[in-house]
């Protein structure tokens, strides 16, 4: 199982931005680096919609870089398996992490980009 290493401060950020969009979804992009397997950052994409069920990222908008390395959105409930939709948005990134309610540092999921769990840890 692959294993990444999110740093503290931002799964911090994700939790807070999810409680700010809640009851919608929330997303973003995760930056770090590939080949270390650390997330060490999060862009929020403008232009971004939120609902109650979904949450779309204009991808004209995501800027060309090799440090994004996937992406982040949460979940209003405490159900954190992705949807259809979710696992077709994974296929191209190498880490994906759900947050879900009630969004406390240790409320969440990360897949890989079939859509397996992979681990994180927290650093």
């Amino acid at each position: 199982m692959e294993n990444w290493k999110i740093k503290k401060n931002i799964i911090l950020s994700i939790m807070e931005l999810a409680k700010a969009a809640y009851p919608n979804e929330f997303s973003g992009m995760l930056v770090g680096d590939k080949d270390d397997k650390i997330i060490d950052d999060i862009y929020i994409i403008p232009a971004t919609t939120n609902n109650l069920f979904s949450s779309s990222i204009r991808t004209d908008l995501v800027p060309m870089s090799l440090s994004i390395v996937g992406s982040v959105h949460s979940h209003p409930s405490n159900y954190a398996r992705p949807s259809n939709a979710d696992l077709h948005f994974f296929s191209s990134k190498s880490i994906n992490i759900i947050a879900h309610y009630p969004y406390a540092p240790e409320n969440y999921v990360a897949f890989n980009s079939k859509g397996e769990q992979i681990l994180v840890q927290i650093i």
